[in-house]
């Protein structure tokens, strides 16, 4: 393979001027004394796009040049994220979703939609979390549960007994490596509500299970980063039955961490993984960008985000699935608590020499009664998965459901749409003479 063609001087120069205009702008907000939220968010995306795209060009660079312009892009990061932490915002979000409305007896008072609330209570916010996601006090939010007779749910309905049988169907769906939050989220997933302390109570009851010592081993990881829901799904296969002819093929929410399709197939052609990618789009919504790797399999979906969000902005960015970070961590779940258990299956039935990987028709029947059976359970992970809560800094724990809805509302309460802010950049950029063509992952 040839090595990449480094950058002319003129080149270099150019890419320096195109990235102080870029930079000019937010430089001057960052040293302003009032900052709006949705301008705030706004240039946090641009610099990391701007630091996403230099990287793209790390090896055309001299060492020296590239870290000669990524310093200052850097600096404002840091800036940026501090007025972020601080808080030194403008309190435009609060009160955006302030809507008044007047009653019978002519007093004024905050409208919450009914939908909303409801909503809201489904996916477990408690009436704290939920008026500061509404922007109102907690009195208003009882206040109002209590006009529409929405009840919190109490778990004492289901009896310890009750609870073990639910458990042990659980179980036959999946491995028993399921942990206590994936537990917990899967009784959620089945209108299920339980307390984290009964639950572990009644597990230890059924088997004497404690929490695993490999969650006390606490790995240091990479931050990850992206600014809204939708900004980047990451989209890869899944083939560790691929012996057996069947590819599961998944997507997940960089920012909320949802998984939006997940399923198994017979084959890994292009046009089954548009189809599956075009349902989860329907259901969620389009992403500004997505990320996968040079696969063959990923082709039609490259073409869809293409055509639908552009050419030359990174639609797709392409690279290894090894740093296809998200979903590379989601298979490790799927596996544990999915996929190994119908591996073991199918390796036993070659064992029992019913089953022949190398016979067509063999291959036929595993499909024909396998499949469902594990879209079935698939399915049951996605709920489960989108359900369990997570540590997520600063917003203490959130389920994925939870963290796609409250990141949807924001944008909708401010009149943010990630798709638009896409076109503003783009021009943004052109004005300024910063063009980025084919984002790629380099190696």
């Amino acid at each position: 393979m040839s090595s990449p063609q480094t950058m002319s001087a003129v080149e270099v120069a150019q890419l320096r001027l195109d990235v102080d205009a870029l930079l000019a702008p937010i430089f001057e907000f960052a040293r302003s004394t009032t900052h709006a939220e949705t301008v705030l968010l706004t240039h946090m995306l641009s610099v990391e796009e701007l630091l996403l795209s230099l990287h793209l060009m790390a090896n055309k660079i001299h060492p020296r040049v590239f870290d000669a312009i990524a310093q200052p892009i850097l600096t404002l990061e840091t800036q940026l994220n501090e007025l972020k932490r601080a808080g030194h915002i403008e309190d435009d979000a609060a009160t955006a979703i302030r809507e008044w409305i007047r009653t019978e007896s002519g007093r004024a008072k905050i409208h919450i939609p009914t939908d909303l609330l409801i909503e809201l209570l489904e996916l477990g916010f408690s009436d704290k979390d939920s008026a500061l996601f509404l922007g109102c006090s907690e009195r208003t939010v009882r206040r109002r549960r209590k006009e529409l007779d929405l009840q919190k749910w109490n778990d004492r309905d289901l009896s310890d007994e009750e609870l073990s049988n639910i458990l042990t169907q659980l179980r036959t769906m999946h491995s028993e490596d399921v942990g206590e939050r994936g537990t917990w989220g899967a009784l959620r997933s089945q209108g299920l509500r339980v307390s984290r302390a009964r639950l572990r109570r009644v597990v230890q009851a059924m088997d004497s299970f404690t929490q695993n010592p490999r969650w006390a081993r606490h790995l240091k990881r990479r931050q990850y980063y992206v600014p809204f829901i939708n900004s980047l799904w990451h989209i890869d296969g899944h083939h560790k039955l691929i012996k057996w002819k069947i590819v599961v093929h998944g997507a997940i929410d960089g920012k909320s961490r949802l998984v939006t399709f997940l399923h198994a197939s017979s084959n890994n052609r292009a046009n089954t993984v548009a189809s599956l990618f075009l349902g989860a789009v329907q259901a969620r919504g389009w992403p500004s960008r997505v990320r996968g790797d040079h696969g063959g399999e990923n082709m039609g979906v490259l073409k869809l985000m293409e055509e639908f969000r552009g050419h030359g902005r990174g639609s797709f960015i392409q690279g290894p699935s090894t740093r296809n970070q998200r979903i590379e961590r989601l298979w490790v779940d799927v596996q544990k608590w999915t996929t190994k258990k119908y591996r073991a299956w199918f390796e036993h039935l070659e064992d029992m020499r019913v089953l022949d990987a190398d016979c067509d028709a063999h291959l036929w029947a595993l499909h024909f009664v396998f499949l469902p059976q594990l879209n079935g359970a698939l399915e049951h992970f996605i709920r489960m998965w989108n359900n369990h809560k997570i540590r997520t800094p600063g917003l203490g724990n959130r389920s994925p459901e939870q963290m796609f809805l409250q990141g949807a509302w924001d944008a909708a309460r401010r009149g943010y749409d990630v798709g638009l802010l896409d076109e503003a950049e783009r021009m943004a950029m052109q004005e300024a003479g910063h063009e980025i063509e084919g984002w790629e992952d380099v190696e």
